[in-house]
Protein backbone atom coordinates (compact mmCIF):
# COMPACT_ATOMS: atom_id res chain seq x y z
CA UNK A 1 0.00 0.00 0.00
CA UNK A 2 1.40 3.36 -1.09
CA UNK A 3 0.86 6.69 0.64
CA UNK A 4 1.81 10.18 -0.48
CA UNK A 5 5.02 11.49 1.08
CA UNK A 6 5.14 14.94 -0.53
CA UNK A 7 2.58 16.68 1.66
CA UNK A 8 -0.39 15.88 -0.57
CA UNK A 9 -3.53 14.16 0.69
CA UNK A 10 -5.29 12.03 -1.93
CA UNK A 11 -8.95 11.31 -1.26
CA UNK A 12 -11.19 9.08 -3.34
CA UNK A 13 -14.88 10.06 -3.27
CA UNK A 14 -16.84 7.06 -4.50
CA UNK A 15 -20.25 7.67 -6.03
CA UNK A 16 -21.83 4.23 -5.44
CA UNK A 17 -23.79 4.33 -8.67
CA UNK A 18 -23.13 2.42 -11.87
CA UNK A 19 -22.92 5.65 -13.87
CA UNK A 20 -20.71 8.74 -14.15
CA UNK A 21 -23.69 11.13 -14.33
CA UNK A 22 -23.06 12.59 -10.87
CA UNK A 23 -19.26 12.79 -10.86
CA UNK A 24 -18.89 16.30 -12.26
CA UNK A 25 -21.59 17.64 -9.94
CA UNK A 26 -19.80 16.35 -6.84
CA UNK A 27 -16.44 17.63 -8.06
CA UNK A 28 -17.83 21.09 -8.81
CA UNK A 29 -19.43 21.70 -5.42
CA UNK A 30 -16.51 20.37 -3.37
CA UNK A 31 -13.42 21.67 -5.18
CA UNK A 32 -13.49 25.20 -3.77
CA UNK A 33 -13.52 23.95 -0.16
CA UNK A 34 -10.49 21.66 -0.33
CA UNK A 35 -7.11 22.40 1.19
CA UNK A 36 -4.46 23.35 -1.36
CA UNK A 37 -2.68 20.07 -0.63
CA UNK A 38 -5.76 17.88 -1.04
CA UNK A 39 -6.40 16.06 -4.29
CA UNK A 40 -9.95 14.80 -4.68
CA UNK A 41 -10.76 12.18 -7.30
CA UNK A 42 -14.36 11.20 -7.97
CA UNK A 43 -14.97 7.55 -8.78
CA UNK A 44 -18.16 5.75 -9.65
CA UNK A 45 -18.96 2.05 -9.84
CA UNK A 46 -18.34 0.27 -13.12
CA UNK A 47 -20.65 -2.66 -12.52
CA UNK A 48 -23.95 -3.28 -10.81
CA UNK A 49 -27.15 -1.22 -10.65
CA UNK A 50 -27.27 2.52 -11.36
CA UNK A 51 -28.62 3.23 -7.88
CA UNK A 52 -29.32 1.66 -4.52
CA UNK A 53 -32.71 3.15 -3.78
CA UNK A 54 -34.13 -0.31 -3.11
CA UNK A 55 -32.77 -2.92 -0.76
CA UNK A 56 -32.23 -5.80 -3.20
CA UNK A 57 -30.08 -3.83 -5.70
CA UNK A 58 -28.26 -2.31 -2.75
CA UNK A 59 -26.82 -5.71 -1.84
CA UNK A 60 -25.24 -5.98 -5.30
CA UNK A 61 -23.93 -2.43 -5.04
CA UNK A 62 -22.26 -3.12 -1.70
CA UNK A 63 -20.07 -5.86 -3.19
CA UNK A 64 -18.95 -3.41 -5.87
CA UNK A 65 -18.19 -0.82 -3.19
CA UNK A 66 -15.88 -3.30 -1.48
CA UNK A 67 -14.07 -3.97 -4.74
CA UNK A 68 -13.66 -0.25 -5.31
CA UNK A 69 -12.41 0.19 -1.73
CA UNK A 70 -9.70 -2.40 -2.32
CA UNK A 71 -8.77 -0.68 -5.58
CA UNK A 72 -8.59 2.76 -3.95
CA UNK A 73 -6.29 1.42 -1.27
CA UNK A 74 -4.08 -0.28 -3.86
CA UNK A 75 -3.95 2.96 -5.87
CA UNK A 76 -2.45 4.78 -2.90
CA UNK A 77 -5.36 6.93 -1.76
CA UNK A 78 -5.05 8.24 1.78
CA UNK A 79 -8.78 7.92 2.53
CA UNK A 80 -12.03 6.82 0.92
CA UNK A 81 -15.44 8.49 1.15
CA UNK A 82 -18.47 6.34 0.31
CA UNK A 83 -20.69 8.94 -1.28
CA UNK A 84 -24.15 7.96 -0.09
CA UNK A 85 -26.01 8.77 3.13
CA UNK A 86 -26.97 5.13 3.53
CA UNK A 87 -23.26 4.64 4.30
CA UNK A 88 -23.43 1.41 2.27
CA UNK A 89 -20.78 -1.21 3.03
CA UNK A 90 -19.13 1.17 5.49
CA UNK A 91 -18.47 -1.36 8.24
CA UNK A 92 -17.46 -4.00 5.70
CA UNK A 93 -15.04 -1.65 3.95
CA UNK A 94 -13.38 -0.70 7.23
CA UNK A 95 -12.96 -4.39 7.96
CA UNK A 96 -11.46 -5.00 4.53
CA UNK A 97 -8.98 -2.13 4.03
CA UNK A 98 -6.47 -0.28 6.19
CA UNK A 99 -7.01 3.28 4.93
CA UNK A 100 -9.68 5.40 6.67
CA UNK A 101 -13.16 4.94 5.19
CA UNK A 102 -15.74 7.67 5.84
CA UNK A 103 -19.53 7.49 5.65
CA UNK A 104 -21.30 10.86 5.23
CA UNK A 105 -24.20 10.05 7.55
CA UNK A 106 -22.00 8.78 10.37
CA UNK A 107 -19.62 11.74 10.06
CA UNK A 108 -22.39 14.34 9.80
CA UNK A 109 -24.58 13.11 12.63
CA UNK A 110 -21.52 12.80 14.87
CA UNK A 111 -20.96 16.55 14.36
CA UNK A 112 -24.57 17.72 14.11
CA UNK A 113 -24.59 19.06 17.67
CA UNK A 114 -21.99 21.64 16.62
CA UNK A 115 -24.64 23.14 14.31
CA UNK A 116 -27.56 23.03 16.73
CA UNK A 117 -28.93 21.01 19.64
CA UNK A 118 -31.70 19.39 17.57
CA UNK A 119 -31.64 18.57 13.89
CA UNK A 120 -33.89 17.18 11.19
CA UNK A 121 -32.88 15.23 8.11
CA UNK A 122 -34.18 16.04 4.64
CA UNK A 123 -33.56 13.13 2.30
CA UNK A 124 -34.54 12.25 -1.25
CA UNK A 125 -37.53 9.87 -1.26
CA UNK A 126 -39.82 7.73 0.89
CA UNK A 127 -37.66 4.58 0.74
CA UNK A 128 -34.76 6.43 2.33
CA UNK A 129 -36.67 7.55 5.43
CA UNK A 130 -36.77 4.22 7.34
CA UNK A 131 -33.27 3.33 6.15
CA UNK A 132 -31.83 6.52 7.64
CA UNK A 133 -33.87 6.13 10.82
CA UNK A 134 -32.41 2.63 11.27
CA UNK A 135 -28.87 3.87 10.72
CA UNK A 136 -29.30 6.64 13.29
CA UNK A 137 -30.22 4.02 15.87
CA UNK A 138 -27.14 1.99 14.99
CA UNK A 139 -24.93 5.07 15.35
CA UNK A 140 -26.64 6.16 18.58
CA UNK A 141 -27.33 9.63 17.17
CA UNK A 142 -31.11 9.43 16.94
CA UNK A 143 -31.91 11.18 20.24
CA UNK A 144 -31.54 14.73 18.90
CA UNK A 145 -33.00 13.98 15.45
CA UNK A 146 -36.50 15.40 15.41
CA UNK A 147 -37.60 14.10 12.03
CA UNK A 148 -36.58 12.50 8.74
CA UNK A 149 -38.36 14.09 5.77
CA UNK A 150 -38.32 13.34 2.02
CA UNK A 151 -38.40 15.77 -0.89
CA UNK A 152 -39.73 13.18 -3.34
CA UNK A 153 -36.87 12.94 -5.82
CA UNK A 154 -35.11 9.79 -7.05
CA UNK A 155 -31.47 9.98 -8.01
CA UNK A 156 -31.96 9.33 -11.73
CA UNK A 157 -34.01 12.52 -12.07
CA UNK A 158 -31.96 14.93 -9.96
CA UNK A 159 -29.31 15.88 -12.51
CA UNK A 160 -32.05 16.77 -15.01
CA UNK A 161 -33.05 19.80 -12.91
CA UNK A 162 -30.67 20.49 -10.03
CA UNK A 163 -32.23 23.87 -9.28
CA UNK A 164 -35.69 22.34 -8.84
CA UNK A 165 -34.20 19.82 -6.40
CA UNK A 166 -32.67 22.70 -4.43
CA UNK A 167 -35.98 24.59 -4.42
CA UNK A 168 -37.94 21.59 -3.14
CA UNK A 169 -35.29 20.85 -0.52
CA UNK A 170 -35.42 24.43 0.73
CA UNK A 171 -39.20 24.27 1.08
CA UNK A 172 -39.21 20.95 2.95
CA UNK A 173 -36.35 22.12 5.18
CA UNK A 174 -38.15 25.35 6.13
CA UNK A 175 -41.32 23.45 6.99
CA UNK A 176 -39.41 20.86 9.04
CA UNK A 177 -37.62 23.54 11.06
CA UNK A 178 -40.89 25.24 11.93
CA UNK A 179 -42.90 22.09 12.66
CA UNK A 180 -40.38 19.98 14.60
CA UNK A 181 -38.40 22.56 16.55
CA UNK A 182 -35.19 21.40 14.92
CA UNK A 183 -32.44 23.99 14.79
CA UNK A 184 -30.45 22.63 11.84
CA UNK A 185 -31.10 20.59 8.73
CA UNK A 186 -28.89 17.71 7.66
CA UNK A 187 -29.40 17.04 3.97
CA UNK A 188 -29.67 13.26 3.90
CA UNK A 189 -28.56 12.50 0.35
CA UNK A 190 -25.24 13.30 -1.29
CA UNK A 191 -26.83 14.25 -4.60
CA UNK A 192 -29.60 16.33 -3.04
CA UNK A 193 -26.92 18.10 -1.01
CA UNK A 194 -24.82 18.69 -4.12
CA UNK A 195 -27.83 20.19 -5.93
CA UNK A 196 -28.49 22.46 -2.95
CA UNK A 197 -24.88 23.63 -2.67
CA UNK A 198 -24.66 24.20 -6.41
CA UNK A 199 -27.64 26.55 -6.17
CA UNK A 200 -25.97 28.37 -3.27
CA UNK A 201 -22.74 28.74 -5.21
CA UNK A 202 -24.68 30.13 -8.15
CA UNK A 203 -26.11 32.93 -6.06
CA UNK A 204 -29.29 31.72 -4.36
CA UNK A 205 -28.54 33.49 -1.11
CA UNK A 206 -31.84 32.56 0.54
CA UNK A 207 -30.69 28.92 0.57
CA UNK A 208 -27.45 29.89 2.30
CA UNK A 209 -29.41 31.53 5.14
CA UNK A 210 -30.71 28.17 6.41
CA UNK A 211 -28.60 26.28 9.00
CA UNK A 212 -27.79 23.39 6.67
CA UNK A 213 -25.32 20.58 7.41
CA UNK A 214 -23.51 19.62 4.19
CA UNK A 215 -22.69 15.89 4.41
CA UNK A 216 -20.46 15.85 1.33
CA UNK A 217 -18.13 18.49 2.72
CA UNK A 218 -18.14 17.08 6.25
CA UNK A 219 -17.26 13.64 4.87
CA UNK A 220 -14.35 14.99 2.83
CA UNK A 221 -13.07 17.17 5.68
CA UNK A 222 -13.31 14.17 8.01
CA UNK A 223 -11.38 12.15 5.44
CA UNK A 224 -8.67 14.85 5.40
CA UNK A 225 -8.41 14.69 9.17
CA UNK A 226 -8.24 10.91 9.37
CA UNK A 227 -5.72 10.78 6.53
CA UNK A 228 -3.56 13.20 8.53
CA UNK A 229 -3.97 11.05 11.62
CA UNK A 230 -3.06 7.92 9.69
CA UNK A 231 0.13 9.52 8.36
CA UNK A 232 1.01 10.53 11.92
CA UNK A 233 0.46 6.99 13.17
CA UNK A 234 -2.63 8.05 15.11
CA UNK A 235 -5.33 6.15 13.20
CA UNK A 236 -5.38 3.21 15.57
CA UNK A 237 -8.58 1.47 14.56
CA UNK A 238 -9.46 -1.49 16.80
CA UNK A 239 -8.97 -4.80 15.03
CA UNK A 240 -9.84 -7.18 17.84
CA UNK A 241 -13.61 -7.36 17.34
CA UNK A 242 -15.98 -5.19 15.25
CA UNK A 243 -13.43 -4.29 12.54
CA UNK A 244 -11.32 -7.44 12.76
CA UNK A 245 -10.20 -8.64 9.32
CA UNK A 246 -11.06 -12.22 8.41
CA UNK A 247 -7.38 -12.89 7.67
CA UNK A 248 -6.59 -12.26 11.33
CA UNK A 249 -9.02 -14.98 12.31
CA UNK A 250 -8.65 -17.52 9.51
CA UNK A 251 -6.11 -16.78 6.73
CA UNK A 252 -7.17 -19.77 4.62
CA UNK A 253 -10.82 -18.72 4.67
CA UNK A 254 -9.81 -15.15 3.82
CA UNK A 255 -7.95 -16.47 0.77
CA UNK A 256 -11.10 -18.31 -0.32
CA UNK A 257 -13.15 -15.09 -0.04
CA UNK A 258 -10.58 -12.79 -1.68
CA UNK A 259 -11.63 -13.49 -5.31
CA UNK A 260 -15.02 -11.92 -4.59
CA UNK A 261 -13.25 -8.59 -4.07
CA UNK A 262 -10.95 -8.61 -7.11
CA UNK A 263 -10.20 -5.02 -8.07
CA UNK A 264 -9.11 -5.18 -11.71
CA UNK A 265 -12.27 -3.47 -12.96
CA UNK A 266 -11.45 -0.43 -10.81
CA UNK A 267 -7.73 -0.20 -11.46
CA UNK A 268 -6.66 3.35 -12.27
CA UNK A 269 -3.51 4.95 -13.59
CA UNK A 270 -1.83 7.13 -10.99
Amino acid sequence: MKHTTDGRTRICFLNPFGTDRYDDLIKEVLSSSLRDTTELDIWHLHAGPRNLDYYAPKQVVQVEILRAAKAAEAAGYDALVIGCLYDPALTEARELVKIPVIGPLEASTAQARMFGHRYAIVTDHHKAVPELEDRLRIYGTEANCRSVEAVGWFVDDMVKDTDAVATDTYAVAQEALKRTGAEAILIGCTIVSACYELAVQRGRTELADLPVINPNLIAVKTAEMFADMNKAGQYRIARNAYYQNLADHNPAEADDVAPYFETDIYERTI
